[in-house]
């Protein structure tokens, strides 16, 4: 039985494919490569000859991706990091593992998994990124993180077949107002009455400026338009704290400044609710020499965050 040849895109190729995809032009992609037009187009028909698949569509408006290109050009992008990572380990002792996180999990989790991987020789050395939920899983999609925490919500979001997610803790989001604001009351609130207030939140797309949002909307209240947009919920607990504003932050947050008598938490009807923060990887990742290293300094970090919070 004949064996089935197999052909293998050049490094050069998968360049050429992905930065046509990213730019939306060959004389971008051209650009940004600094190569020829005409060497870019040869690399890309080479590329969709070695394959058997039309990966773009030209024409005078610029050149789109097919609807069958999608996951080849997310594997290329996979790959093409895989052969910078190969590159990089060659030069390194140890492996870095790339981790993204919401800011939120600087603040809880990731002072214990340093703590974890400072206490033993775990075999690789860690690098941090900071971004929302989203960002981090287009990062780790493109293969630039190797390992994200960031929330999911397993009843409304489906995982790729080729991405795998643990769950470390949970964490609530909370109402809070500052101290002596006297305007606000100390028992429980519905949404219409914290609604007719001055609001600090986050901006559209952060996960807890989404859940406010999606509470007011079925409260049948039109959106709560804040007077200061802010991601950063220190800096907006500090502001809540000397004005009449309200904003959402975490509860562990919330507490710690809740326990100086600076903010309170405002009960409310219906509550925020709690969410899983989720440990995500590639499936292909636990094949990796780190990876169970990892995997056990996070979940013994996550312990400790479940009795903190």
């Amino acid at each position: 039985m004949a064996k089935t040849v197999v052909s293998l895109l050049q490094p050069r190729q998968l360049q050429a494919i992905i930065a046509v995809a990213e730019t939306g032009s060959v004389h971008a992609a051209a650009r940004i490569l600094g190569i020829p037009q005409p060497r870019l187009s040869r690399l890309v028909a080479a590329a969709e000859t070695g394959l058997g698949v039309k990966l773009f569509e030209r024409s005078r408006t610029g050149t789109r991706t097919t609807r069958s290109s999608e996951r080849v050009l997310k594997e290329a992008a996979f790959a093409l990091e895989a052969l910078k990572s190969v590159s990089k380990s060659a030069r390194e002792p140890i492996p870095t593992v790339r981790l993204g996180c919401l800011p939120r999990v600087m603040h809880v989790l990731i002072p214990h998994l340093l703590a974890q991987i400072g206490e033993r020789d775990v075999g690789f050395r860690l690098q941090v990124s900071v971004g929302t939920s989203n960002e981090l899983a287009a990062e780790l999609a493109a293969a630039r993180l190797d390992v994200i925490i960031a929330r999911h919500v397993a009843s409304s979001i489906d995982l790729p077949a080729n991405l795998e997610a643990r769950k470390l803790y949970s964490e609530r989001t909370v109402v809070v107002c500052g101290h002596d604001n006297g305007i606000i009351p100390n028992g429980p609130l519905h949404v219409s009455e914290l609604a007719q207030h001055p609001w600090l939140l986050p901006k559209r797309g952060i996960y807890s400026r989404d859940v406010m949002d999606a509470m007011v909307s079925l409260a049948g209240l039109p959106p709560i338009v804040p007077i200061i947009e802010s991601n950063l919920f220190d800096s907006s607990l500090w502001v809540v704290a000397v004005t009449r504003f309200l904003t959402i932050a975490p509860e562990f947050a919330a507490r710690r400044l809740e326990r100086l008598r600076l903010v309170r938490i405002v009960p409310t009807k219906p509550s925020l609710g709690a969410s899983p923060l989720m440990l995500q990887y590639e499936r292909r990742n636990r094949a990796q020499g780190w990876f169970e290293a990892f995997r056990a300094a996070a979940m013994k970090a996550a312990r400790k965050v479940r009795v903190d919070v």
